[in-house]
């Protein structure tokens, strides 16, 4: 044994080499066991006289020989990890709660946050003082959960289900509303918890099984989360704890569990007015009567008839009468997606907003300038957030190559139901008048975007009204025949466009052709228009061979990439004859649709172009850049302008500012 220790193998003081030197030996399997016994009590005698030397403890256990096959290690042993940082407070009042003050900032950083999470990290966490948690029942989606999300940003803590809770709880099975008077107390002292469950689960949610004291119900509001968007009640964790809190007077509060998503912000500016009114109650009793007053308006709103056009017309006809000294006008149905909404115009030479009649200062009106609006605080501080918070680079291209198919989808999707048809062009393009006027040319007329015909549709149903007359008694003329010269292009990128165009009930092949083109494609204009069917009452070989009289461009350009808007006014003007007008309407620069535009909906930081939530693009043009790329087109610009306009929704009593802008422009002889 003692020269056993002195063996080379055995310098390093380490039982497994005095283990494999003994199994070198040739000795029996009895004295090769009794020899590893004495060199671990050995070893362990050592080391123990070694430590004590030293001031540390170490304990030197024997380790065995090479295992055989089938014969597992001893599995090893995990601590068991604290959670984090949750202490009671006030254990005097709420014992059974801890607060989660201490553990704000803790996961913040986290590595299983998403990137929507991590976006809303603003720092601002650190200053949440009040106590909130959640009962996760396990029915919604983990990575859509937004309780769990603020459970990782430490805002939150988890309870378990046999874990009661003193505060209020916000519960779908409570009899009671909010009250301020008393609920805030309540929560300043034990906080404010919330359920989270499916909607879609309710009655198979074992609610009974929880304990709380204090369950209350939060009054009428409209989700904006991106599963429930618009409905009433159906809010998530985070929004219920929002509305609580704004209710009860933390909005700071509030508005730091919000900033930690997307869009979260946008839950207080569409329910500001109903937040803002629950903020001023102080009992349960007012709550709920702003609440039913609320629901009852909106009942009267829903069963309100739908005035029809007939009956707007007639309105707009009374009106005009009262007011002659102006030119007033029906505003665009549908173009803002506001069906029901009314709109009039009257045109004034080189006159701002501010200076219409005060007169007619309440009611809706439009104004031709060249000069757009200036804008508020607020509105520039709109603008900066869409700036800091764009789409990122992939969105962008991404959209950029789904152009067509989105807009594809789009018509697939609503029909011809979204956009209403054009009556007003003919009142605001003086060229398009003169279709109904005797001429001896052959006139042709090119949409471009054509969608599924509202511009031209309008323009024919017009001239058939011309050509109704009685054989019998007035015999066909001339006036008649050249009505019916006018001869009709339409181009659209979608092929459902386009295939519905040619469906309807006034598309005749005689005088009108529908065709597909990529207008933002150099040269696919001219190489879609030889390709497409020829009307039959066309007498040139092709609408190439003296071009058209007539181009528009109705909220068209604007859909189109920046990048590629040069090319489309180029293709335009390559088919325009010597003296041919292209007439334009589209957004103008800081419209109220521009200003709506949340985060992650600016493509570009120097332009204002925008991505709608269905794929589709959207520009704001300015009076200068929309001149400069016409004339960089071969064009003459006769007229650019902007129109200011008030469109008021009388069914939910709101009136905004709209901005459009309108050009002519022609190709020099």
């Amino acid at each position: 044994l003692s020269l056993l220790f002195l063996h080379p193998l055995t310098t390093g003081t380490s039982t497994r080499n005095f283990a494999r030197c003994i199994h070198s030996l040739y000795m029996s399997p009895i004295k090769k066991t009794i020899l590893i016994l004495l060199c671990a009590v050995e070893l362990n005698f050592r080391f123990e006289h070694a430590s004590f030397r030293s001031g540390r403890q170490r304990n030197i256990w024997c380790v065995p020989m090479q295992r055989r096959k089938g014969n597992r290690p001893p599995q090893k042993y995990y601590k068991k990890p604290v959670r984090k940082g949750f202490r009671s407070e006030s254990p005097t009042e709420c014992p059974e709660f801890p607060s989660t003050r201490e553990n704000i900032h803790s996961a913040s950083g986290s590595s299983d946050s998403d990137p929507e999470e991590n976006s809303g990290n603003d720092g601002n966490s650190k200053n949440f003082s009040l106590i909130t948690a959640m009962w996760d029942l396990g029915q919604c989606d983990p990575r859509r959960c937004t309780g769990r999300k603020l459970v990782r940003f430490g805002l939150t803590r988890q309870l378990k289900l046999t874990e009661p809770f003193h505060g209020i709880v916000l519960t779908p099975t409570a009899t009671q509303y909010l009250d301020p008077q008393n609920d805030r107390n309540i929560v300043e002292r034990c906080g404010v918890g919330v359920i989270d469950c499916s909607w879609a689960q309710l009655d198979k949610t074992p609610f009974r099984k929880l304990k709380f004291f204090h369950g209350r119900l939060v009054p009428y509001l409209l989700a904006v989360n991106p599963v429930n968007y618009g409905k009433p009640h159906k809010l998530t964790c985070v929004e219920a704890f929002a509305a609580t809190l704004f209710i009860l007077g933390w909005t700071r509060e509030a508005e730091i569990l919000l900033n930690k998503f997307s869009w979260g912000p946008t839950f207080l500016t569409v329910n500001a007015d109903l937040l803002a009114a629950y903020g001023q109650c102080r009992t349960e009793a007012e709550v709920f009567q702003i609440q039913k007053d609320y629901e009852t308006k909106l009942a009267e709103t829903k069963s309100k008839k739908i005035e029809s056009y007939s009956d707007i017309y007639a309105a707009l006809d009374a009106e005009i009468q009262q007011h002659s000294e102006g030119s007033l006008q029906s505003d665009e149905f549908g173009e803002s997606g506001d069906q029901r909404s009314e709109s009039i115009e009257c045109e004034k030479d080189d006159v701002s907003v501010g200076e219409a009649s005060d007169a007619r200062e309440n009611s809706p009106f439009c104004v031709e300038s060249l000069e757009t609006v200036a804008l508020s605080d607020d509105a520039l501080e709109l603008l900066e957030k869409q700036v800091k918070c764009m789409a990122s680079e992939f969105q962008h291209s991404k959209l950029l190559k789904e152009a067509g198919r989105n807009w594809d989808r789009f018509y697939n999707r609503n029909g011809a139901r979204f956009f209403k048809d054009r009556h007003w062009t003919t009142r605001e393009f003086v060229e398009l008048t003169k279709l109904l006027e005797v001429g001896s040319d052959q006139r042709m007329i090119l949409e471009v975007g054509c969608g599924v015909g509202n511009f031209i549709f309008p323009l024919l149903e017009n001239m058939n009204s011309g050509l109704q007359f009685d054989s019998a008694v007035q015999p066909p003329t001339e006036s008649t025949k050249d009505l019916k010269s006018a001869i009709f292009y339409a181009c659209d990128i979608s092929p459902k466009a386009v295939a519905m165009v040619k469906r309807h009930t006034l598309f005749s092949a005689d005088r009108a052709s529908a065709f597909l083109c990529d207008i933002s494609a150099e040269g696919a204009l001219s190489v879609a228009l030889a390709d497409a069917p020829k009307p039959a009452l066309l007498d040139q070989p092709s609408p190439l061979h003296s071009g058209f009289h007539l181009a528009s461009l109705i909220f068209v350009l604007s859909a189109i990439n920046p990048d590629a808007m040069h090319i489309c006014l180029q293709n335009i003007s390559d088919v325009l004859r010597p003296g041919g007008k292209l007439l334009l309407r589209d957004y103008g620069l800081y419209d109220h649709s521009q200003l709506r535009f949340g985060r992650g909906s600016r493509l570009l930081e120097d332009k204002p172009f925008y991505h709608r939530q269905d794929g589709t693009f959207t520009y704001f043009f300015s009076v200068e850049e929309l001149t400069a790329m016409l004339t960089n087109a071969g064009l003459t610009v006769l007229k650019c302008s902007y129109i200011h306009r008030k469109t008021e929704n009388r069914a939910i009593d709101l009136c905004v500012k709209r901005i459009f802008i309108q050009a002519i422009a022609e190709k020099p002889k």
